[in-house]
């Protein structure tokens, strides 16, 4: 199964090319895998996704987004909402568990209740394949290193290395600036469309 880097890159993908870094076959699907290496490869995969997009990157994050008052007076946390800071910094807001829920919590009144909507600029976790192809390229090739480093034949075939590793944050970064730019420079803030996948969980 070939990898071809004209199309965008599926978590199939990834794992077959952490797969094949260590000398293993790829596979034709990851659903319900029983194969040992192949199960590691996609929780390294998955972890490595949690831990690059809880950074903050344009496509994963809002501004000034209300976060509103449920029947009880609590705010209850939007699935998906890895993080947030409070447009007003001078509120000590943060997520908290409560009875096996995550909803907002004031540090300052030691409370779960608020008397009115809170603004915060937030985080949102997204899938693998939700994010932008040099996003995706930085995951895979970061999670590929760590996955090797835990693998006895990691210099079989090619070997990630951390050279590899931080030129593709480079041009994830350089990609993430380019829209920046585009967006403060040549659009209105109610002209901006973020096109998403909402889970319905």
């Amino acid at each position: 199964m070939a990898y071809d880097p004209m199309v965008a890159t599926t978590k199939l993908d990834a794992v077959n090319q952490m797969l094949m870094s260590i000398g293993r076959n790829p596979v034709s699907t990851i659903t319900d895998s029983t194969i040992t290496a192949v199960r590691i490869a996609i929780e390294q995969l998955d972890r490595t996704v949690r831990e690059v997009l809880a950074i903050g990157w344009q496509f994963n994050t809002d501004t000034e987004y209300e976060l509103t008052v449920d029947g009880s007076g609590e705010i209850p946390v939007p699935a998906g909402l890895i993080d947030l800071a409070p447009c007003d910094r001078l509120r000590d807001i943060t997520i908290r568990d409560d009875s096996g829920t995550l909803k907002l919590y004031d540090r300052d009144e030691q409370s779960f209740t608020f008397a009115a909507s809170v603004e915060a600029d937030v985080i949102w976790a997204f899938e693998f394949e939700e994010c932008p192809e040099a996003v995706r390229q930085y995951i895979f090739t970061r999670a590929a290193r760590r996955f090797q480093k835990t693998n006895v034949a990691s210099q079989v075939l090619h070997e990630f290395t951390q050279d590899d590793e931080m030129f593709a944050e480079r041009l994830a970064r350089k990609r993430e600036g380019r829209r920046r730019r585009r967006n403060i420079l040549t659009h209105g803030s109610n002209q901006i469309v973020h096109l998403r996948h909402i889970n319905p969980t």
